[in-house]
C-alpha cells in the first residue's frame, strides 16, 4: 500500500512543476508555499486514507509503473528546483568552510565568519586559488610571497621598494598590478595589489583595493555580503 501515496505525490509534484514553470511568480507571495505544501500532504493524506480503506489491490506491472512515475516526478523536481538546490548546497558549505564563498540569487556572494571572528575568502587570483584574510585595514589586496608566485608573479624579479607597517613590524612591498581577482561570482579586472616579503606575511590579505571598488561591501551579523 505504500506505492498509492507514492503515486499521488508523483502526480502532485508534476503539477506543481508544471505551474511553477508556466507561473513562476506565483509561489513567490508570502504564504504562498507554505499553503501549498499543506494542502499537498492534506491532499495525499485523504487519498491515501480513502485507498486503504476501500483496500485496493496492485498487481506486479502497476506496481512497477507506479515507480517509475515516482522516479520520474523526482527528477522532474530536482530539475526543476536545481538552482535553489544548489543555493542551499553552497550554503551548507559555507557553513562548513567558511572560506567558500555562498552565491547569492541576486548576483551577491556571502561569506560566512569563521571560528576566530574573521572573515576568509578562496579567491581567484590571475586564476589561481588563494586563500585570503578579508581585513579591511588593508589599503591594498596584499599577497604572501608565496601566493604570489602561485598567481604567476616572479617575486624574485619584483622591486621591493615601498615600505609598510603591519602586524610584524616594517617591511617593504613590491606594488603590482593583479589581472583579476574574484570571490565567486563577484570579480574584478586590473586590481591594485602588493607582494610581501619573502617569510613577512603569512596569510594574504583582501584589501580596499578591490573591498572598495564593488557597488557593496557589508556586514550583516556573521556574514559579510559583496556585491559587484
Amino acid at each position: 500500500m505504500l506505492f498509492w501515496p507514492l503515486a499521488l505525490i508523483a502526480l502532485i509534484a508534476i503539477v506543481i512543476a508544471q505551474l511553477s514553470a508556466t507561473f513562476p511568480d506565483a509561489l513567490r507571495a508570502e504564504g504562498s508555499s507554505e499553503k501549498l505544501i499543506y494542502l499537498a500532504l492534506l491532499l495525499v493524506f485523504i487519498l491515501a486514507y480513502g485507498f486503504r480503506r476501500r483496500e485496493v489491490r496492485l498487481g506486479p506491472m502497476a506496481l512497477m509503473g507506479v515507480g517509475w512515475l515516482a522516479a520520474f516526478a523526482a527528477l522532474l523536481v530536482a530539475y526543476t528546483y536545481r538552482e535553489e538546490a544548489r543555493m542551499v548546497f553552497d550554503r551548507v558549505r559555507g557553513e562548513v568552510s567558511p572560506t567558500i564563498a555562498i552565491a547569492r540569487d541576486d548576483g551577491e556572494v556571502e561569506l560566512r565568519k569563521a571560528w576566530d571572528g574573521h572573515f576568509r575568502a578562496m579567491a581567484l587570483v590571475n586564476g589561481a586559488r588563494v586563500g585570503m584574510l578579508v581585513d579591511t585595514g588593508a589599503s591594498v589586496v596584499l599577497l604572501s610571497y608565496e601566493d604570489a608566485a602561485a598567481a604567476g608573479l616572479d617575486p624574485e624579479h619584483l622591486a621591493f621598494t615601498q615600505p609598510v607597517t603591519t602586524a610584524n613590524g616594517r617591511s617593504h612591498v613590491a606594488p603590482v598590478i593583479l589581472e583579476s581577482v574574484a570571490i565567486g561570482a563577484v570579480g574584478l579586472s586590473s586590481v591594485r595589489a602588493a607582494v610581501a616579503e619573502e617569510g613577512k606575511l603569512k596569510s594574504s590579505l583582501l584589501g580596499m583595493s578591490f573591498l572598495g571598488r564593488l557597488q557593496e561591501t557589508s556586514f550583516r551579523g556573521d556574514s559579510l555580503i559583496l556585491r559587484n
